[in-house]
């Protein structure tokens, strides 16, 4: 996955890495591809005669903004406790959350089996095993920081690139109203496909824990409904709501929903073709008419 890195930092990072496993590192560090918020690096350590493979993660440019309050060592703090729970999450290895020993603040954390799969052979399947997994993860009994609002309904504007403007305007005098009561529970933060791991048609990691809060896990089903109508269809992306709602038994929040998708823009194109990184071919021509369509069946619910 991706070639050799000589980016700066490396030397130290190779370091910090060789004291958190207790081993030595072989080879280079291979920058992993995809990525927007940090930057991945998979080393291969040997460790007591065997071989580890080890992901560090870096962020280079800051931590990422979105729900919750995302830190370093949040993250960490999350991966320690979902240890054992039964969820594929890499396990914690180190962190140096002010970049004090890297450059840059780091987390070093197993390198989780498979691979990112975008074109899968039964999509109904991969759809499923997704919704399946997301209820898996809501039910963990794990403590996360409480959810802090960062999205804000009334900087909304009906957008001068949308041919509908009737439906946006819709949209947003639906969330100017306060979201409905919710059940609350672990969130994610950032649960989509780029985020998964598959070995042998099974999901083989869940990746990305920066974001992880407490309160509405609709948030997570709303957002992962967003990238999948982006990358595919609205088809999809109501398949997978439906599939979640069974295995929960109940039902979603279409406010949630709407709250998603008007956050929505065309120039996502850009950060979603970097997330791809040629393993699949983006059709952004008709992206925003698939939000679109997607965001008048999700008011068609309310």
């Amino acid at each position: 996955m991706g070639g050799g890195d000589q980016s700066s930092g490396l030397p130290e990072l190779v370091a910090f890495v060789e004291t958190c496993v207790g081993g030595r590192v072989l080879g280079h560090p291979r920058r992993l591809r995809g990525g927007v918020a940090s930057e991945v690096h998979g080393l291969t350590c040997s460790v007591g005669g065997r071989d580890v493979r080890v992901a560090a993660r870096r962020y280079t440019s800051g931590l990422p903004l979105g729900p919750g309050p995302p830190t370093i060592e949040g993250e960490a703090s999350t991966l320690a406790q979902l240890e054992g729970l039964g969820v594929p999450a890499p396990r914690l290895l180190g962190c140096d959350p002010s970049g004090e020993i890297v450059g840059h603040p780091t987390l070093v954390m197993t390198r989780l089996p498979g691979r990112l799969v975008l074109q899968p052979n039964d999509p109904a399947s991969w759809t499923r095993s997704l919704a399946e997994m997301l209820v898996e993860v809501h039910g963990l009994s794990v403590a996360a920081p409480p959810y802090e609002p960062w999205f804000d309904p009334a900087a909304c504007r009906v957008p001068d690139w949308t041919a509908r403007p009737a439906l946006w305007s819709a949209a947003l005098e639906l969330v100017a109203s306060p979201p409905p009561d919710e059940s609350s529970g672990l969130v994610h933060g950032d649960y989509q496909q780029f985020n998964i791991l598959w070995h042998r048609d099974r999901i083989s990691g869940v990746l990305d824990w920066a974001g992880s809060w407490f309160g509405s896990p609709d948030v997570d089903v709303a957002h992962a409904r967003l990238n999948l109508v982006c990358l595919y269809d609205a088809d999809r992306a109501e398949t997978f709501r439906r599939e979640y709602e069974a295995v929960a038994g109940r039902d979603t929040s279409p406010w949630r929903d709407v709250a998603e998708l008007v956050g929505y823009v065309p120039s996502f194109a850009r950060a979603l073709r970097r997330q791809i990184a040629r393993r699949m071919t983006l059709e952004i021509k008709g992206m925003t008419t698939r939000v679109e369509d997607l965001l008048q069946r999700t008011l068609d619910r309310v």
